[in-house]
C-alpha cells in the first residue's frame, strides 16, 4: 500500500472515531433547575452547643486532675527515683540540640 492511502485510511478512522463520541455525549440541560421540594425533611444538626460545652468542661477537669496527680507523684519521689527520669530527659535535650543546632523553635520559626 502506498503511504497516502495509509494516511487516507488512519484519518477515516479517526473522523468515525470522533463522530462515535460526539453521538454518545449527553446533551446539555436546557431550562431551569428543578424547584425546590418545600415538604422535604430538614437534615437533623449536629451536637447542641450546650451538650459540647459541658463535654469540653467536662474534659478539661479531667485533664486537669491527671496532671495534678502526676505533679504530687513527682514530688513525692525520692531524688534516687527521679534519677532515671532526668537522665532520660537530658540525653532527649541533647539529641534534639544536635538535630536541630541548638536553635530553638517557637515564634521565630513562623517567620521566614
Amino acid at each position: 500500500m502506498p503511504a497516502k492511502s495509509i494516511m487516507k485510511v488512519a484519518k477515516s478512522q479517526t473522523e468515525t472515531r470522533s463522530s462515535k463520541l460526539s453521538l454518545n455525549k449527553m446533551p446539555a440541560k436546557v431550562g431551569k433547575p428543578a424547584a425546590k421540594d418545600p415538604k422535604k425533611p430538614k437534615r437533623p444538626g449536629g451536637l447542641p452547643p450546650d451538650l459540647i460545652t459541658r463535654r469540653n468542661i467536662l474534659i478539661k477537669k479531667i485533664v486537669a486532675a491527671v496532671g495534678k496527680a502526676g505533679g504530687s507523684k513527682w514530688k513525692s519521689l525520692s531524688g534516687s527515683e527521679k534519677a532515671p527520669y532526668v537522665a532520660k530527659a537530658d540525653k532527649r535535650k541533647v539529641e534534639y540540640k544536635d538535630e536541630h543546632g541548638g536553635k530553638q523553635q517557637g515564634i521565630d520559626m513562623f517567620w521566614f
